[in-house]
């Protein structure tokens, strides 16, 4: 098969996966109903927050609820891997939200936006750093090996600024 046709007929899609590796280590930092605003029951985030007796509450586009016009009667905290494509809008929703939070992110690109320079100076930020590459994949299987690091962004959700994972 030709490789540029290929790409070209492949669909776009912010709809990748995390994998346990990449959850687990944020797990210990979570404190009350966790409310994971990306993720369907099949999650792993979901699953494994269950598997830590962390209440979570998920919800999706796919299942009718918009994280820009719902939030839950009661939770403490967000975590997750939110779609990138729309992550400034994303991010000035989460600090209008004023919960402590903690999203996967690129880490290429976080702080070369005025928009989100400036989010970040006025509002505060935390990172949570875990060590290597997170390996993204897709419902069919597909994996993706990203040139990029992925970080979590955090805000009032971790002890200190930055925290290096293994």
């Amino acid at each position: 098969m030709d490789f540029a046709l290929s790409v070209k007929e492949k669909p776009k899609t912010d709809e990748w996966y995390t994998p346990r590796s990449s959850i687990e280590p944020i797990i210990p930092y979570a404190k009350g109903k966790v409310w994971c605003p990306f993720d369907t029951e099949e999650s792993y985030y979901v699953k494994c927050l269950q598997e830590h007796g962390i209440e979570c509450e998920y919800t999706h586009i796919n299942n009718g609820v918009d994280f820009f016009k719902y939030e839950p009667k009661e939770y403490d905290c967000i975590i997750s891997n939110p779609p990138y494509s729309k992550r400034n809008a994303i991010l000035d929703r989460l600090y209008e939200l004023n919960k402590p939070f903690a999203i996967l992110l690129n880490m290429n690109g976080i702080f070369d936006s005025k928009c989100r320079f400036e989010l970040f100076k006025r509002g505060g930020v935390q990172l949570f750093i875990p060590n290597g590459r997170t390996n993204f994949f897709q419902a069919d299987g597909i994996q993706a090996h990203p040139s990029f690091q992925a970080i979590y962004v955090c805000r009032n959700f971790l002890p200190k600024d930055i925290v290096f994972a293994d």
